[in-house]
């Protein structure tokens, strides 16, 4: 948000290496259900569609981000509160009113674009540390606000639809609802100014550094190791978060092996 690349130049550093790999992931994963469920042409070409913009749904909102950004600095850099705007109308139409007329049945305008769900966070983080002030308050305040959240979605999900006939989306499974942003910004507050008063070790550092570029890779490509390693060998494990920090592992490790592969590096973005 706060570079001054030229809109061509931002363009051609980024959306490359995410359009290849939505290609090709997308391209072997039907190979995989082609295979497995020996599908026929109309049913392979609805599994492409499904692939390519609904199973890879990330992908696809990331190039979305990155075509809207460009634009986006313009009308910011334009006006002296271009962000705090912005911001104020994210919330309101894309957070505040889908909320509101999923628990009252009120008949608002509602926006469901997942690139503008996003692109109100990936503003919102930029903007908190631009914030000098904010940086002020201690650490036990944005945790604290990300508790807050958190009770906020319980009490939304599992005490209100107990006193009353009004049912708001799950939480935690959906983020755009107004106690999630609470949290959010609670959490990410917490982390960053830790991440800036304290000096972490050079090997946490490191393997930080290392998870974080391959965090997208580990994503594309955790589906599949699901699919043909853990459920073909069937190593499935009677308690799910341990069979979750594994795939991570696993999924790490082979973005990693990726990675030194001269020809393949870019398949994991």
């Amino acid at each position: 948000m706060g570079k001054t690349d030229p809109a061509l130049v931002f363009y051609k550093k980024r959306v490359k290496s995410v359009v290849i790999p939505w290609i090709f992931w997308t391209c072997l994963y039907l190979t995989v259900d082609m295979w497995t469920f020996h599908l026929g042409f109309p049913a392979s070409f609805h599994a492409f569609y499904r692939y390519f913009f609904s199973r890879l749904w990330f992908l696809p909102m990331i190039i979305g981000l990155y075509v809207l950004t460009p634009l986006l600095r313009i009308g910011i850099q334009k006006t002296k509160h271009g962000l705090l705007y912005f911001l104020c109308l994210w919330f309101v139409l894309i957070i505040l009113l889908p909320s509101l007329q999923f628990g009252f049945a009120l008949n608002t305008i509602t926006i469901n674009s997942v690139v503008l769900q996003f692109l109100g966070f990936f503003v919102l983080g930029y903007y908190l540390v631009q914030q000098k002030n904010l940086k002020k308050l201690p650490s036990v305040f944005w945790l604290f606000l990300f508790v807050l959240g958190i009770a906020a979605g319980y009490f939304e999900q599992i005490l209100l639809p107990e006193i009353s006939n009004l049912r708001f989306r799950s939480f935690p499974y959906n983020f755009i609802s107004p106690e999630y942003v609470i949290a959010a910004i609670g959490i990410f507050m917490a982390f960053y100014l830790f991440l800036e008063k304290k000096k972490i070790n050079k090997t946490l550092e490191k393997i930080v550094i290392s998870i974080s570029k391959a965090s997208l890779g580990i994503y594309v490509v955790h589906q599949l190791i699901t699919e043909v390693v853990f459920e073909k060998l069937r190593l499935s494990h009677p308690f799910p978060l341990l069979e979750t920090v594994l795939l991570f592992v696993f999924s790490y490790f082979v973005v990693l092996i990726l990675g030194k592969i001269k020809l393949l590096w870019f398949l994991a973005p």
